[in-house]
């Protein structure tokens, strides 16, 4: 069996080409066995599969037709570009690395394929991890990962329903390439750039009024300190003001939000004046893109 070591000055045309010509790729203590259904995937997301063989703790392998990463004691699988930036994002950048006084119960609103809930999950003072995740083709991702991750999941309570400011489900653009960019709120008036992805197709997205359920989430919990992460594409304005309006903001010690559009401002006013101070930045560079680190001065 042939295996290829790569090399960090290949240009992309020799490195696509000498993994289509090899039957496995070998970096670090990592080694991946090349098929016909994930050579495109390593060269897709090559430079972050050899960013993380770097790093001590993390292997890559095999899942299926998936690539493998056991990162940190987390076991996550890899489809695409998209859930290799989300991967950069949590374990490169450390969007979500937080540090708590006491025990704390996260809530994770736009779970996606569950990378953050188990993140949070693992960490010594989150003792509960509350997620939603609306799509199906994305649940049954996240449920793979709950089985493969079976300590972790003990902690986790996966809902297959996203949230917003009423109950409803309604129909959206959906790719599989691309997950994370489904949108909820309806503002989408350009779909190119996702019909003209592999598996685009419309999926239902059910949907409940945040506030009815996370009243009941926190008034169930063992915990005294909630965290709130919140990535869901547009919708986190509406979220955001139905929890204000119901008294449940204040109930947060913290809120990591990814914020879309023009809505910078108007979550950044929302959250002062609910006795948040916050920090906005920009990890892409993106002006319609960015995170809101806020935290609550009352709870200081």
């Amino acid at each position: 069996m042939s295996q290829h070591n790569a090399h960090p000055q290949l240009n992309p045309s020799e490195l696509a080409q000498r993994v289509r010509n090899s039957t496995s790729l070998a970096l670090g203590k990592s080694t991946i066995q090349l098929t016909p259904e994930n050579r495109e995937k390593v060269i897709q997301c090559f430079n972050v599969i050899q960013l993380f063989s770097q790093r001590d703790g993390a292997v890559w392998g095999n899942d299926g037709d998936s690539l493998k990463l056991e990162i940190g004691g987390l076991h996550l699988t890899v489809d695409n570009i998209e859930d290799c930036y989300i991967v950069n994002e949590l374990f490169g950048h450390g969007f979500y690395d937080i540090t708590t006084p006491e025990d704390a119960h996260v809530i994770d609103i736009g779970a996606n394929l569950l990378f953050a809930s188990l993140h949070f999950a693992n960490m010594e003072r989150v003792v509960r991890v509350t997620s939603f995740e609306p799509l199906k083709p994305t649940l049954e991702k996240a449920y793979h990962h709950l089985d493969m991750n079976p300590d972790l999941a003990e902690k986790i309570d996966l809902h297959p329903y996203g949230l917003s400011d009423t109950d409803k489900t309604i129909s959206v653009a959906y790719t599989r390439a691309i997950k994370g960019h489904t949108r909820t709120d309806m503002e989408w008036k350009d779909l190119s750039h996702l019909q003209n992805r592999p598996g685009y197709e419309k999926q239902e997205a059910p949907l409940k009024k945040a506030s009815s359920v996370l009243t009941e989430v926190i008034a169930g919990s063992p915990c005294k300190s909630f965290i709130l992460k919140v990535d869901c594409e547009g919708a986190e304005t509406a979220i955001l003001r139905d929890l204000q309006e119901h008294g449940l903001l204040e109930k947060f010690s913290m809120i990591l939000l990814e914020w879309h559009g023009d809505n910078q401002k108007a979550l950044e006013k929302l959250l002062l004046a609910s006795q948040f101070q916050s920090i906005s930045i920009r990890p892409q560079g993106k002006p319609e893109l960015g995170m809101i680190y806020a935290f609550n001065t009352a709870r200081l």
